[in-house]
């Protein structure tokens, strides 16, 4: 090739290119230019740091319970939590009266959680996390995504529990979000 026709920043050999990973797609027979190497830890989205004393936890979070997919890195938000059980929530002295008789739950459990990353899905994907790509397979719905977020190590095991067992929805909180502590809602305490 003329050396005219060759861009600056092409690269003629990959020997100081170990490592990197292509930022865009490539094309059968395009010049390869070093802007288009980056390092892989430049493709995470957006993050912001986890304060001191914290640690991350993430959860994959369908559109609904995730504010319909508008959360970011950096966004502060309301964790509630809710429970369908088998059997009805017992009736004794050590259950309040509200929740006694009810299958069903809901309750705050943080207020004030800092999100560090969103990893939202494309559209129409698949994930898997075994090779052989059948048994493991996970639909993800438009719009889902990881969220991790910061939390103490006792927070990030209830919010674990929280998912686990039950479903987890986040609010995103502004500057003037009321924080009050309201009791847990069961369908007697609905109305």
């Amino acid at each position: 090739m003329p050396k005219s026709a060759v861009p600056e920043g092409a690269l003629a050999t990959l020997d100081e290119q170990e490592g990197k990973v292509t930022a865009v797609g490539l094309e059968p027979g395009e010049q390869l230019l070093a802007a288009r190497l980056v390092d892989p830890r430049d493709l995470v989205p957006g993050t912001v740091p986890v304060p001191e004393g914290m640690e991350e936890v993430t959860f994959l979070l369908t559109p609904e319970r995730l504010l319909g997919g508008r959360l970011e890195a950096g966004d502060t938000v309301t964790v509630y939590s809710s429970f369908e059980t088998e059997e009805q929530i017992p009736a004794d002295a050590s259950v309040p009266a509200e929740l006694r008789g009810w299958k069903q739950s809901t309750g705050l459990l943080f207020h004030d959680v800092l999100v560090t990353a969103v990893q939202k899905a494309a559209p129409d994907t698949k994930s898997s996390s075994g090779s052989n790509g059948s048994e493991n397979e996970v639909e993800m719905p438009n719009g889902s995504a990881f969220v991790t977020v910061a939390r103490s190590d006792a927070d990030a095991a209830k919010m674990v529990f929280g998912a686990e067992f039950g479903t987890l929805w986040l609010a995103k909180q502004t500057d003037k979000t009321a924080k009050t502590d309201p009791p847990v809602t069961t369908f007697g305490g609905l109305y």
